[in-house]
């Protein structure tokens, strides 16, 4: 009786160690639980960021290509500027017309569009521009 006495008794502490692990593993589960939440919020969260950058990438690479085509415009619009200049730099440094309003005006005569045209309108009598001056 004695024996199964000690038995009972190390059976309970055995019962004891037992209970008091699985009390340690329930505690760390519900640590790994709450872990794998954080994570999973993390990873929310992240994935968000991620969204909202790419979404800023795309709205950065649209705004590239429109300053892009602004440039090739700007671009455009210089060599027409530049070409339309041409006659009458030309005709300025050959001080052979007047300039009204970016059109080549032979003096007395009507409005040319090369300088060259301009030249026969010399040795005429007629004034000359301010340019001559």
């Amino acid at each position: 009786m004695e024996a199964n006495h000690a038995a009972l008794e190390a059976n309970h502490a055995a019962l004891e160690a037992n209970h008091a692990a699985l009390e340690a593993n329930h505690a760390a589960l519900e640590a790994n639980h709450a872990a794998l939440e954080a994570n999973h919020a993390a990873l929310e969260a992240n994935h968000a960021a991620l969204e909202a950058n790419h979404a800023a990438l795309e709205a950065n690479h649209a705004a590239l290509e429109a300053n892009h085509a602004a440039l090739e415009a700007n671009h455009a619009a210089l060599e027409a500027n530049h070409a339309a200049l041409e006659p009458t730099h030309a005709c300025v440094e050959r001080k052979h017309c007047r300039i009204y309003a970016a059109a080549i005006r032979c003096p007395g005569s009507q409005t040319r569009t090369s300088a060259d045209e301009c030249a026969g309108g010399l040795g005429r009598g007629r004034t000359r521009t301010s340019a001559d001056e």
